[in-house]
């Protein structure tokens, strides 16, 4: 069945399903990368009153992927595509490298990388969601 967590505090948490019913769970129930939070859409088997072997559901990123992969072509080297994503790490990593010689060459080749992966539908944002949008 499908639903959405409601709320989750304490290792304890609520999730409103297809049905219109609601179902708790706990943390062990959870089978995705983090912490369960509210607004997540998940995917788990009803049993009773309670949700079990709960799955989140993948979430297309609010980004587009026009948008990124023109960003990326021109300003990749800088990191400016990650930056946008929320990747401030490797945004910062990027900028960085491209004050060296050799850390431009890397830098240019990462970023032709993520330019690639961009236009595949591959690349994610910070959160783990795929740029797939194809909107402006």
């Amino acid at each position: 069945m499908r639903g959405s967590i409601i709320s989750y505090t304490r290792n304890k948490g609520l999730i409103s399903g297809a049905d219109n019913n609601r179902y708790e769970f706990t943390r062990l129930d959870w089978s995705g990368q983090g912490e369960p939070a509210a607004g997540i859409k998940v995917d788990f088997v009803a049993e009773g009153a309670i949700a079990k072997n709960i799955f989140p559901l993948s979430i297309d990123s609010k980004h587009s992927k026009v948008v990124m992969a023109i960003v990326c072509w021109f300003f990749g080297i800088f990191g400016v595509h990650r930056f946008m994503v929320g990747k401030i790490g490797t945004g910062v990593l990027m900028l960085l490298l491209t004050v060296t010689v050799i850390g431009s060459i890397i830098s240019f080749i990462w970023s032709i990388i993520d330019f690639i992966l961009i236009l595949m539908g591959k690349f994610k944002d910070k959160d783990g969601n795929p740029i797939t949008s194809e909107y402006l």
